[in-house]
């Protein structure tokens, strides 16, 4: 009778290195003092992201139902018009 024996894999000192260095890192960071530790800058106010600064105060117009044809591409307008055929609900 044949015994088998069962192998463990070993730890190589290269895996073993780095899980030291990698506890150490995490023990070291658990005594550092962060009491002094502070931002400089302010929280940005809503203000500051009005629409009458990021987008110019005159009124835009809405397209006109042919704004395809300025484009100049004789196979968009009959895309559109497949896609509102076979879409009603965006129409």
């Amino acid at each position: 009778m044949t015994s088998v024996s069962i192998l463990r894999p070993r730890a190589t000192p290269r895996a073993l290195a780095v899980l030291v260095a990698g506890a150490t890192v995490a023990l070291m960071a658990g005594c550092a003092n962060y009491a002094g530790i502070k931002s400089d800058q302010t929280l940005a106010q809503p203000q500051q992201f009005e629409t009458s600064q990021s987008i110019p105060a005159q009124g835009g117009q809405w397209p006109t139902l042919d704004w395809a044809q300025q484009f100049g591409d004789p196979q968009l307008p009959k895309l559109i018009d497949e896609a509102l055929e076979g879409n009603p609900s965006i129409a």
